[in-house]
């Protein structure tokens, strides 16, 4: 009884100590923000209207000439250039992610065909292409905003991924239905 009686105030106040602490994670920089500042939550609570300008106007099919630089299996560095053939898909008039599909051709031969999904980021206007591999693998490529010239005629820029780099530059061939946002 007497040692129950000696451990029983270190026992109530290590229980106390618990009490005064706190997990004040809101103001933890590497929580701050996770679910209200991600790409996908702006995209659906409030994206600003030259984001979705942007999407819109990303919207539709393009062509023209990607400069691909890149590392085989063997770490060497290649260099091809590929006729490109890219459509753009946006979910709806209020979102700035879809999905897409791309397809390089070596002279008339068809090297890829890839589909992607594809958002611009809210903070930078970055934009990402995930696209679709085999066994569930992904490859990610980035646009980043100061690479990039956009506008309903012209889609230029610089794409980076793991390991490789493209340079890019197409026209437009066929405009996407433009939608309207919703509520306008």
């Amino acid at each position: 009884m007497k040692i129950f009686t000696k451990l029983l105030p270190i026992a109530l106040m290590t229980m106390l100590s618990f009490g005064f602490t706190s997990c004040d994670w809101e103001n933890d920089p590497w929580y701050s923000g996770w679910d209200q500042n991600s790409w996908w939550n702006d995209n659906y609570a409030n994206p600003s209207n030259d984001m979705l300008l942007m999407a819109g106007t990303l919207r539709g099919h393009w062509s023209g000439q990607t400069n691909a630089s890149f590392y085989d299996a063997n770490n060497i560095l290649q260099q091809e250039v590929y006729l490109t053939d890219i459509e753009f898909d946006q979910y709806n008039a209020n979102s700035l992610f879809g999905r897409g599909r791309q397809q390089d051709f070596l002279g008339t031969q068809l090297a890829y065909d890839r589909t992607f999904t594809w958002h611009i980021d809210v903070k930078t206007g970055d934009i990402y292409i995930v696209y679709d591999g085999n066994n569930n693998q992904t490859f990610q490529m980035v646009i980043r905003y100061n690479d990039l010239h956009l506008d309903d005629h012209r889609f230029e820029g610089v794409q980076y991924g793991q390991g490789e780099t493209d340079e890019f530059a197409y026209q437009r061939y066929t405009y996407a239905k433009k939608m309207a946002p919703v509520g306008e």
